[in-house]
């Protein structure tokens, strides 16, 4: 998977659910084929694999709290961050218990998944989800749950969920009609690019970087 073969990574993923014993071993070959689908821009697949990841593990009879939270972290990136994956999108009914099971199992110390969970939160107000139903979280309470993942992620110096933090505060500011804040939020983005191993962070820095460009007339930059 993490050398772009996805095809065999998928396949290899199946072989090991095949001879799975128990939901202990199950889960796990779930959340590979859930992280390969969404790297496959199939979030659709990505969600299904990553919630039945959760449940496996919740019913494996010897749950960690870290892998909750990593799991939730991980499947509420289709349905909040990247909606353009998805065909089909889940109900909000289905998305907010997640996001409280992450969270009861990230604890209060820094981590990676805890950082991911606040982000998603950021995301929140402004996703496609919210439009037709209150997920209840304000814009305010969606920007300074941003703020702390971004902190968190800084102390923990993981350029890549800082660039993720970053990217739901530039949604909040764009939500919010403040343009020249966004378009200055993917500034520090571009900072932090060169530091970020991961292809899709990179990607969507510089997408939205040409994008906002684009609005505020620099063409030639975009």
């Amino acid at each position: 998977r993490e050398r772009a073969a996805f095809g065999r990574a998928i396949e290899i993923a199946a072989e090991a659910l095949a001879i799975a014993a128990g939901p202990s071993e199950a889960w796990r070959a779930h959340e590979q084929l859930g992280l390969t689908h969404m790297a496959e821009y199939d979030g659709d697949a990505a969600w299904a694999e990553l919630t039945s990841a959760i449940d496996l593990h919740l019913k494996s009879g010897a749950v960690q709290s870290p892998v909750v939270a990593r799991l939730a972290a991980a499947a509420l990136a289709s349905p909040l961050r990247w909606t353009g994956t998805m065909r089909q999108l889940p109900e909000l009914a289905d998305v907010i218990p997640i996001v409280r099971l992450g969270l009861e199992h990230a604890g209060t110390a820094d981590s990676e998944a805890f950082a991911s969970l606040l982000t998603a939160i950021a995301f929140l107000p402004f996703s496609a989800l919210a439009r037709d139903a209150d997920p209840g979280v304000s814009g305010d309470e969606a920007r300074s749950a941003g703020l702390r993942a971004r902190e968190m992620a800084k102390r923990l110096g993981l350029p890549h969920a800082e660039s993720a933090a970053l990217d739901a505060l530039m949604s909040h500011a764009l939500n919010t009609g403040r343009i020249q804040q966004a378009a200055a939020i993917v500034n520090e983005r571009l900072e932090l690019a060169e530091a970020v191993s991961d292809p899709w962070e990179v990607g969507d820095t510089y997408a939205m970087a040409a994008w906002l460009s684009f609005d505020l007339g620099e063409y030639e930059l975009a």
